[in-house]
């Protein structure tokens, strides 16, 4: 492991500060792509999760008795930061996790997009009339904020009646795909998350494929400086013998590995 002179580090924002983990720990944030130490950041634990939560509720009431207008401007203000350091989230991106440039424009866009519609939602009318056994009268039902919650928002994609026609298309273009450098404004896709990532989808692709997978791109070999790219791979003929779990679990922040169930007869 190596180390740049440059390594930041960071603590946890809790209450809008950054203050250490309760553990006094910090934990080394290594690229992906080198295995230097990118950063050094504090080293979480339960209570910190707790702490975090205890806070935002702690901020709740002043937040959702501000005005609407001036929830509106925080988050504007928040949508127009993200666009002016667009360039510095895009080139930490690349240092931190292995992402590309085209992955990491994606979800910048995005990022501020959801900021707007966030600013849009707080001054959009909401609430409904509802009808009452008064005549000419009626009721007004209106929704306020619970407080603060924690959700997990799972995501898969499944191909399965168009695999005849989608597969070949599907294979020439990620065979094509630009694999190496996140740093490269060329490069498509960017090395796993690290080592153990790599060497887990390697073992994946290759258990596959001895048990008669056919590989329709890319064979698995990792390559790299650190040892953590993996050129993308498309598997077909997949069958339930798997010694793990199946390969659309790839490691990668951006996926380009793809199983699919079965290849259609030929006729």
């Amino acid at each position: 492991m190596r180390k740049r002179t440059d390594v930041l580090e960071r603590g946890l924002l809790i209450g809008g500060k950054s203050v250490p983990a309760s553990s006094g720990k910090l934990a080394d944030d290594i690229s992906p792509w080198d295995g230097e130490i990118y950063a050094r950041v504090a080293a979480g634990t339960p209570a910190d999760i707790t702490r975090a939560a205890d806070a935002a509720q702690a901020a709740f009431p002043s937040w959702s008795g501000a005005g609407a207008f001036e929830r509106r401007e925080i988050f504007l203000r928040a949508a127009d930061v993200m666009a002016r350091r667009g360039e510095e989230a895009i080139v930490a991106l690349a240092r931190e996790t292995g992402a590309s440039r085209l992955f990491s424009e994606f979800n910048l866009a995005f990022c501020i997009q959801v900021l707007r519609e966030a600013a849009a939602a707080v001054t959009r009318p909401v609430g409904e009339l509802l009808p009452t056994s008064i005549p000419g009268a009626y009721s007004i039902a209106q929704r306020i904020p619970f407080g603060v919650v924690g959700a997990i928002s799972p995501w898969i994609i499944i191909h399965k009646s168009l695999a005849g026609r989608f597969i070949p298309r599907y294979v020439e273009r990620v065979r094509a795909l630009p694999a190496g450098d996140p740093a490269d404004p060329a490069t498509i896709v960017g090395p796993l998350i690290n080592t153990r990532g790599a060497q887990r989808v390697s073992k994946l692709v290759k258990d596959a494929a001895a048990k008669g997978a056919s590989l329709l791109t890319g064979d698995g070999a990792i390559e790299g400086p650190n040892g953590t790219l993996i050129r993308p791979v498309v598997l077909a003929d997949v069958t339930p013998a798997w010694t793990s779990s199946p390969p659309r679990s790839s490691g990668r922040r951006q996926s380009s590995t793809l199983s699919t169930p079965r290849r259609p007869p030929s006729t």
